[in-house]
């Protein structure tokens, strides 16, 4: 069976990618805890990182960790000449090493 990829959500007409990220969350929280009173924090903060993932988003450290370097060395194909394949699939595995999935 074909492997499905996650929706991305992008920018649309006057919105930045911050305004989209900033709705996501939103929504996530606003999905998950409607208590007024009690809030649960780690289920709120589960539920944004599941909702960013669903939405094509993943959430990395800045600097990169040493599994995430491992995995970009490993993507590089020899003889791949091709810049933006080269750049992408690096990107992909690196940031697929260094999700946070819960």
């Amino acid at each position: 069976m074909a492997e499905t990829k996650p929706k991305q959500h992008g920018p649309g007409v006057g919105e930045s990618l911050d305004d989209v990220v900033n709705d996501l969350i939103a929504k996530a929280i606003r999905d998950v805890d409607w208590t007024l009173f009690n809030e649960n924090y780690n289920r709120q903060a589960e539920e944004v990182v599941r909702c960013l993932n669903r939405a094509g988003y993943a959430i990395v450290p800045r600097t990169p960790t040493r599994d995430m370097v491992d995995a970009g060395r490993e993507a590089i194909e020899i003889g791949q000449t091709r810049p933006m394949k080269v750049a992408t699939s690096i990107y992909q595995s690196m940031v697929e090493a260094g999700s946070i999935l819960p």
